[in-house]
């Protein structure tokens, strides 16, 4: 009677922890994702205010660069004929055209940032940053590759962005 007690009461094989098998490895705490997205949304903040001044430098110098915009969910063609800190003024074969910073996100914003960038290690950490955000890997490599001793703040920022993947990854 005790043996076929203790074999009704046994767990199936599938449900045992295993000695053999390796464990779960745990997602990172909320506390770690929450200061990770803290400091990659500064760190963010930071090199798109840092590109809007070099654009705004930029265009008060005398650089007119053409760039792409999107207006009423097209892509535009135009030369940047004037920046402040509202956002850009954009002429094109169609006429002069304002560009508020907030509809020059993603892609478009680094692409016209880094014809206003310099060659500066930080700069091109922050045009990394810039590209990483839209999802343009393979530029935010270049960018990375080329930043030097700036590339540690790179590396730094990269962690805490894999950090945000992995905890997504574990949310799923």
């Amino acid at each position: 009677v005790f043996i076929m007690r203790e074999q009704a009461t046994r767990r199936p094989a599938a449900d045992r922890p295993s000695a053999l098998a390796p464990p779960r490895p745990a997602g990172p705490s909320a506390g770690e994702v929450e200061k990770a997205r803290m400091a990659v949304d500064a760190a963010v903040e930071a090199c798109a205010a840092s590109m809007r001044r070099r654009i705004i430098e930029g265009v008060i110098a005398g650089k007119h660069e053409t760039v792409f915009a999107d207006m009423g969910g097209m892509p535009v063609r135009g030369q940047v004929v004037s920046a402040d800190e509202d956002g850009v003024l954009l002429k094109t074969g169609a006429g002069t055209f304002p560009a508020a910073w907030a509809s020059l996100a993603g892609k478009r914003f680094a692409d016209m940032s880094s014809k206003y960038a310099g060659d500066a290690p930080a700069e091109r950490v922050q045009l990394a940053v810039l590209y990483a955000v839209a999802e343009e890997l393979d530029k935010a490599g270049e960018y990375a590759a080329g930043a030097g001793d700036a590339g540690e703040q790179w590396n730094t920022l990269a962690a805490q962005v894999r950090l945000l993947v992995e905890a997504g990854a574990a949310q799923r």
